[in-house]
């Protein structure tokens, strides 16, 4: 009788053993999955001013079209910022590297306020350079506000 308790008592500490190491599992994936809504709302703009960037290489437009563009996706400082570094492509061109592609690959830190963001990123840029096509991993503190129920970019700069 004792052997076949034992036997059961031996069956019950196993199977919770495996399930508390299954839970383990799922919290992981709870985890990871948590920040997925801010992952894809910074992995837009960014890939929305690559885009814009990567727009110089064509036709250039009015420094008013990429204004209005740029509204639409960054706030201040950064929007300045980028007016101004526009302006001089457009009066100054030179060779400019492509972005091919831009990803986000972590988040992590995430700040929330009243209506701002910030969170600390990992991206993958792929690059294409004036000799090669390159990929660099940065790794930004990135700050977005909210204006008129959009977020946009307002700063970012690379952490250590």
């Amino acid at each position: 009788m004792k052997k076949v308790l034992l036997f059961f008592l031996a069956i019950i500490i196993l199977s919770l053993h495996v399930h508390a190491i299954f839970a383990n599992g799922q919290t992981d994936q709870v985890i990871s999955d948590e920040f997925q809504n801010e992952k894809q709302i910074i992995q837009q703009l960014f890939q929305k001013r690559a885009n814009l960037w990567n727009s110089l290489y064509e036709t250039p437009k009015d420094i008013k079209d990429y204004g209005i563009e740029l509204q639409r996706i960054t706030t201040e400082p950064l929007f300045t910022f980028d007016l101004e570094s526009f302006r001089d492509a457009i009066e100054y061109p030179h060779d400019l590297e492509k972005v091919i592609d831009v990803k986000v690959l972590d988040i992590d830190g995430v700040e929330y306020g009243n209506t701002s963001l910030k969170v600390e990123a990992t991206i993958l840029w792929r690059m294409q350079g004036l000799d090669s096509n390159y990929e660099q991993e940065i790794n930004y503190v990135i700050t977005l506000k909210k204006e008129e129920a959009i977020w946009k970019l307002s700063d970012y700069t690379i952490s250590q």
